[in-house]
């Protein structure tokens, strides 16, 4: 009996805190752990979207990978980007399997993926 009774009060915890107030919508609490959806490429912390890049300063290369047809693509400021794409002023010229050249008005610029 007591156990089914703290196995009551357990689940009304959660779901009364779960829930903001009278609103219906979810509140994720971590519990000082890391938040799940937070992407772990990063990125995000410099809140640039690619409207924002005006310059090399602007863009961090965080990841190369392929896509369906073999591709390769890259991953900048948490976004996929193929070659002849545009980030803003900057445009994707070549993508290998560890760098990307890209081109600031006119001027090459060699991102390497962990040096």
């Amino acid at each position: 009996m007591f156990k089914l009774f703290f196995i009551a009060v357990a689940v009304f915890q959660i779901y009364s805190s779960a829930w903001a107030e009278g609103t219906g919508n979810f509140i994720y609490d971590s519990h000082g752990k890391r938040d799940p959806f937070v992407s772990l490429a990063g990125g995000e912390e410099k809140g640039i979207v690619a409207t924002d890049v005006t310059g090399i300063e602007d863009i961090s290369l965080q990841g190369v990978a392929t896509d369906s047809k073999g591709r390769f693509v890259s991953i900048i400021n948490s976004e996929v980007f193929k070659k002849g794409d545009k980030i803003g002023d900057v445009v994707i010229k070549e993508i290998k399997k560890d760098s990307v050249v890209v081109s600031v008005q006119g001027k090459d610029h060699i991102l390497k993926l962990y040096e």
